[in-house]
């Protein structure tokens, strides 16, 4: 784990250089996708990280091309905080996918990238909902999951290639009914969206269809500052 924290401390180097383009090289093609330079360089310096003399990274973990840091920085100013980064493996180097700095206070502890974490309002919820059920039923339709693929996650990305979605979803080709007209209906969740420790959201719920009611759970994932589908499953069950 090692190369996890060489990451982490280089990034943290070069912010207290003031080297922002450096820094901003060390996120992943993810991260940049969805924060430019500037939006880096002013969430920085309003969570106070420009000036950072000291990690302590206490627990590290490795689950294929995903690693975890949780610890402590330290500032110039003696101020210690609780601070947890993930990282992905991009072409043989750790690159941050997401970072989090615990605020003080009461109830603001959220995990993070450029923005605290913090769950969605339900009408963005039932957007992701919809898009993702939209991407995969374009896949069903086509018989080609590359499309779904291409709407997934990074870190779903790496551990699936698109033989591998096929594999997994290819028993549903020629499901009854059009889910990308379905996706268009507003979804009924079961219970409140759920984020859990390690930032990733669960919606369950199911869309109001008939004769069968189309049940799913989705999941999601911050990689920069957009939520990305994680985990996805359906089922078609009858009414009564």
């Amino acid at each position: 784990t090692s190369g996890l924290t060489e990451s982490a401390d280089a990034f943290f180097a070069e912010v207290k250089k003031g080297d922002y383009q450096t820094a901003y090289n060390l996120l992943s093609s993810e991260f940049q996708k969805t924060t430019t330079l500037e939006e880096l360089e002013t969430f920085l310096k309003n969570a106070e990280l420009t000036d950072i003399t000291k990690q302590s990274w206490t627990q590290r973990n490795v689950s294929m091309d995903q690693g975890n840091l949780s610890g402590t920085v330290t500032s110039s100013s003696g101020s210690t905080f609780p601070f947890k980064m993930t990282l992905v493996k991009e072409q043989g180097a750790w690159k941050i996918l997401n970072m989090n700095k615990t605020l003080a206070g009461m109830s603001h502890s959220n995990d993070g990238s450029i923005a605290q974490v913090k769950l969605p309002p339900e009408n963005e919820q039932i957007v992701l909902v919809q898009d993702a059920l939209n991407a995969f039923g374009q896949s069903i339709n086509k018989e080609d999951m590359s499309i779904f693929h291409d709407h997934i996650s990074q870190l779903w990305q790496k551990q699936y290639t698109v033989e591998k979605l096929e594999d997994a979803y290819k028993g549903i080709y020629g499901i009854e009914g059009d889910l990308t007209k379905i996706s268009k209906l507003s979804p009924v969740f079961a219970s409140p969206a759920s984020l859990n420790e390690s930032g990733v959201m669960k919606i369950a719920g199911h869309f109001p269809t008939t004769p069968q009611v189309l049940s799913f759970e989705q999941k999601f994932i911050r990689e920069g500052t957009t939520w990305k589908l994680l985990g996805f499953s359906i089922n078609l069950t009858k009414q009564g």
